[in-house]
């Protein structure tokens, strides 16, 4: 019998795997497409900032941003440092003031900054644009991952500490033994101790009682030739908008209609319209008719009403574990979450721990996190 299987090799499931087998557990992970090339993690544009009017998801994700440190010292292309701007509406000042009353500006700056300061920090906006009583905060640590070779990364690092990943598998069902889960594939039944559902928006299709439900997130990939490009992030709750740089000429632009569904299978695809709704919001915030767009992306999330993720450590009693429903935010913080599941996993378990021997080399990689 397998100690735990995974189902899902997203941003959560392979990163929850990475912190196991670092642990000494052997995870199996299961995904019914490619590595990292499924689900919300194959859309996402993966801002990584910290500020969050929701308490715990700004915790979370500062979290995650120490996590997402250590990873970068492991490679280059995991997380851009660019910087993240957060243009706040006039009735967000409260809330802001109340997150950032406990904050630990040494460990991630935050800076309120206002009117001309804004344009300091990001020149690439037009002055006509930013009203002298306008307030942000800028995160000079903020930036973005690029969440599907994040993914491979970890389930690549996961697989040196004894884990395992089949891919183009498609899970059809689970059922509960008197000591375990049974994971149903095919003709095939795989047994194991536990088993998490990191499925993001497609949970409900295993666990049809989860209390979440899925909305679409459109995107559109942008050229501009007069190179008025965004070079840091930005999140503007004034037009509800926000955009990614990607290179000179080229970013990222989100903030359209979003429609929701309470099943994955019920979500319409994004039209021309949504996407052309991106444009005008970028040519409203960033430049007036010298952009275009290139391509769409049609991303989707599972939400949770108030925003926080869905999490259910399983244990020898209730075998069966849930880790998903990120609500659009689950980039920033998934390391440090999960890092945080995997231990009140193996804290809960009676796993036989056996730390993967390696050289002398990879120890001291494998330790910087």
């Amino acid at each position: 019998m397998l100690d735990i299987i995974i189902i899902g090799g997203g941003l959560a499931g392979t990163s929850l795997a990475y912190y196991l087998a670092k642990a000494g557990v052997k995870p199996l992970v299961i995904e019914a497409k490619t590595i990292g090339g499924g689900g919300a993690t194959a859309a996402s544009r993966g801002i990584v900032r910290v500020y969050d009017p929701v308490p715990q998801i700004m915790q979370y994700a500062l979290d995650g941003v120490d996590e997402w440190r250590q990873w970068q010292n492991k490679s280059d292309n995991l997380f851009t440092q660019c910087g993240c701007l957060y243009l706040l509406q006039d009735n967000d000042r409260q809330k802001m003031e109340q997150a950032l009353s406990g904050h630990d500006q040494n460990r991630y700056p935050i800076e309120l900054i206002q009117g001309n300061d804004i344009i300091k920090v990001a020149s690439y906006l037009p002055f006509h644009a930013i009203s002298s009583q306008q307030l942000a905060l800028w995160e000079p640590q903020g930036g973005y991952i690029n969440t599907r070779f994040s993914a491979q990364f970890m389930m690549n690092s996961a697989k040196t500490l004894g884990a395992t990943a089949l891919e183009s598998v498609n899970v059809d069902k689970l059922n509960q033994l008197d000591n375990g889960i049974e994971v149903v594939t095919g003709d095939t039944r795989l047994q194991a101790k536990m088993v998490v559902v990191a499925t993001g928006a497609a949970i409900n299709t295993l666990l049809p009682q989860q209390p979440h439900f899925c909305r679409t997130i459109p995107l559109s990939a942008i050229h501009d030739n007069q190179s008025v490009t965004p070079y840091s992030c930005v999140i503007d709750e004034v037009s509800k908008s926000y955009f990614r740089p990607e290179a000179p000429q080229f970013y990222f632009a989100g903030g359209a209609e979003q429609i929701d569904a309470s099943n994955i299978n019920d979500l319409p695809a994004v039209t021309d319209e949504q996407y052309q709704q991106n444009l005008t919001l970028s040519r409203q915030r960033l430049a007036p008719n010298t952009n275009a767009i290139l391509d769409g992306i049609n991303g989707f999330d599972g939400y949770t009403e108030d925003f926080l993720p869905l999490l259910t450590v399983p244990n020898a009693a209730q075998p069966i574990g849930v880790l998903g429903a990120f609500s659009g935010r689950g980039a920033k913080y998934i390391p440090g979450l999960t890092k945080r599941f995997a231990q009140q996993i193996i804290d809960q378990s009676d796993f036989d721990l056996k730390p993967h021997k390696s050289n002398t080399s990879h120890t001291q990689s494998e330790a910087a996190s």
